[in-house]
């Protein structure tokens, strides 16, 4: 059998690679902490005006602590140990094609399913995606998001 050898070692190389990412995303989650809104969770359309006020107070008390988490993460991870966070547009570029591969999805539980389906006010005919963003992505989001808003003051300051 000629080919058998290619097709072990590519079969190797596949399954290190499986390893290889299992340990990067758990080296990258034991590095990075995941944010800690306050209660209560969900959509800010259902809480009250005093809770949207702690809110604000909390994200912009807690934004440097979170760029700060956000930097080392982005550095531990292979072909970004460079990136600058100068808060400059093009460090936006970097941290941009950075977050595409850090993205990463979940399955969504039954019951997380009937909610959307229950909140819905008209039936849809476009089913119900049964994944959705991981917690860690939804933290990275976060963080992104408080980094390029420090962008955008500093552009409009100028």
């Amino acid at each position: 059998m000629m080919g058998m050898p290619f097709f072990r070692s590519l079969r190797g190389r596949f399954e290190r690679r499986l390893v290889f990412n299992s340990l990067r995303t758990n080296l990258q989650s034991m590095a990075y902490r995941l944010i800690q809104p306050p209660p209560p969770y969900g959509p800010f359309r259902e809480r009250s005006q005093d809770e949207l006020k702690d809110y604000f107070r909390w994200f912009f008390a807690v934004m440097d602590e979170r760029i700060n988490e956000l930097i080392p993460a982005v550095r531990a991870t292979s072909g970004f140990q460079i990136w600058r966070p100068d808060y400059s547009p093009a460090s936006l570029d970097s941290l941009g094609d950075w977050f595409v591969g850090q993205v990463e999805t979940r399955p969504r539980t039954q019951e997380e399913i009937n909610k959307i389906a229950e909140a819905l006010k008209f039936p849809v005919l476009i089913p119900i995606s049964e994944r959705t963003l991981s917690e860690r992505t939804l933290s990275l989001t976060i963080d992104v998001a408080m980094y390029f808003g420090r962008v955008c003051k500093r552009i409009i300051r100028r």
